[in-house]
């Protein structure tokens, strides 16, 4: 029986159909699905997403192609592609290519216009960069980045003043002091290349400039763009630590336990001791290291407002969940702005009553109101002395969000051990009357200082941009097992206050 051509032509054109189909089905991978679910969770959703699982035929074997079995060669997609590798076989090849640019900008899951938006970082001479852990190698970094960091200097200065902050020339000199220890370091541990110093002191500066103007809000949450901060900040403090020689005595199960009273909507506060700036941050960074992202994820760090008022501390204050409050270490004497100063603190404690409402909220607080200060030979010798308003302010929150919502607060003493890798500057000693409010409603932004007991106050000098130095250390960090749910404030306070002191004295060494 002849077939009519029409009809030939129409069955021609769906073997040919089913062909491309067959083949393009063939040589689309696992790898190629998971390009597509990766690209769709970076911009938000693409218009289809694969599911590579449910492509794959009941047999695990794909039919012969109806053209291949008469003789004729199917085009190859797979072939087609070779010139274009998965995004995946792009960054396992470019590890051992990259720029020191691109694999900063990698490793803050970015790309090298967003963590440099001033422009890639000059290079090193040829002897450097064969060999970039040598003393000279490390030695030029310094002046490398000296250099650069004059430069994006006098560019700032052409920036528009009122669309930019602009850092001064004390915080430049600052931060140039800053790399100058940091490249000292990396002498010492050899966590870090010449090369990659100079890719992270001047994406440093560069953030610094990029963030200047950067609107903080009563609750600001971790930025995640253009950069993952977080991410970033942590490639910039990972190195100066020694984590063979630090003391973490911080027990699974006592996270695990944390993570599942969160995860039953419950709340939990650390009443911990501060020392150096990145305090939260590192312990975001040893919940990472011990396997609790969602710890990572929730931690809220009660902060001073100078973290977002100076210009250096500003994109590392941008990596944490962050509530800010004022002090009365640095309150303003001035009575517009105190006012100013008092009304934003109100925000504060709004913030914070929300968040605990909420539940699964996990606050991190120095009740002592700023960080450790060394004795008069430098040495940390143990925390300072938590105040009791602070705690009664946040036992406060905690009985309230109980009452209105019914979830449970767990407050856990913690310790941490981390001057050596960044000093706190000196304080100094103001003889002078304090005329602050230390009303209820003021008591945790307005304490007189309990370590000397009389209303003369132990202050920190008050101009922003202070000076930070580096070094590569050990650190300490423990967290203890939650406090009694029945202690009154004063008790609450006395315990917490005892069992950071114990956490201390385990895990802090003295030169």
């Amino acid at each position: 029986m002849r077939v009519p051509v029409d009809t030939g032509r129409s069955l021609l054109r769906l073997l040919l159909g089913l062909s491309c189909i067959l083949v393009y089905y063939e040589a689309f991978r696992e790898a190629d699905g998971m390009q597509l679910a990766t690209l769709s969770g970076r911009t938000g959703g693409l218009p289809l997403t694969w599911a590579p699982p449910l492509l794959k035929p009941p047999t695990g074997k794909l039919p012969p192609s109806p053209l291949t079995a008469c003789g004729y060669a199917a085009p190859s997609f797979v072939s087609l592609r070779k010139a274009q590798p998965c995004r995946a076989q792009q960054l396992s090849a470019g590890r051992a290519t990259a720029t020191p640019p691109e694999a900063e900008a990698e490793a803050a899951g970015t790309t090298v216009e967003a963590l440099f938006p001033f422009g890639s970082p000059p290079g090193l001479s040829a002897t450097s960069t064969a060999d970039p852990r040598s003393e000279g190698a490390l030695e030029e970094a310094k002046t490398v980045i000296e250099k650069e960091m004059w430069r994006l200097y006098a560019e700032q200065q052409q920036l528009p003043q009122q669309q930019q902050k602009r850092l001064s020339k004390e915080q430049v000199e600052q931060l140039v002091g800053f790399s100058k220890d940091y490249c000292n370091s990396a002498k010492v541990s050899g966590k870090v290349t010449a090369t990659q110093c100079v890719a992270k002191l001047t994406s440093i500066l560069q953030q610094c400039m990029r963030c200047s103007s950067h609107v903080f809000t009563a609750f600001s949450a971790a930025q995640h763009e253009p950069l993952d901060f977080a991410r970033w900040a942590l490639g910039i403090w990972e190195p100066l630590i020694d984590v063979k020689r630090s003391k973490l005595p911080v027990h699974e199960t006592t996270l695990a336990a944390l993570s599942a009273h969160l995860k039953a909507g419950g709340n939990a506060v650390l009443l911990s001791n501060h020392q150096t700036e990145p305090d939260p941050l590192l312990a975001r960074f040893i919940f990472q290291k011990k396997g609790f992202k969602d710890l990572y994820d929730a931690l809220t760090a009660v902060a001073g407002y100078r973290v977002r008022s100076d210009l250096l501390s500003v994109p590392f204050s941008m990596s944490c969940n962050m509530i800010c409050v004022h002090s009365k270490k640095h309150l303003s004497s001035g009575a517009e702005s105190l006012g100013q100063q008092r009304r934003e603190n109100v925000l504060a404690m709004q913030a914070l009553q929300q968040l605990l409402q909420a539940g699964g909220a996990l606050i991190w607080v120095a009740p002592s109101g700023g960080r450790d200060r060394a004795n008069e030979k430098g040495v940390y010798v143990q925390p300072d002395l938590f105040d009791s308003k602070t705690v009664q302010s946040f036992a406060l929150l905690a009985r309230k969000a109980k009452e209105a919502t019914g979830v449970e607060t767990l407050f856990l003493p913690m310790a941490v051990y981390t001057a050596p890798i960044c000093p706190p500057p000196k304080a100094v000693l103001h003889l002078t009357h304090s005329s602050l409010s230390t009303s209820p409603s003021s008591a945790l932004f307005g304490w007189p200082s309990p370590s000397l007991g009389c209303p003369y106050e132990l202050q920190v000098a008050k101009e922003l941009g202070e000076v930070r130095t580096c070094n590569f250390s050990p650190i300490g960090l423990a967290i203890g097992e939650p406090l009694p749910a029945d202690l009154a404030p004063p008790g609450l306070t006395a315990a917490a206050q005892e069992q950071t002191n114990a956490l201390y004295a385990s895990i802090a060494s003295f030169p």
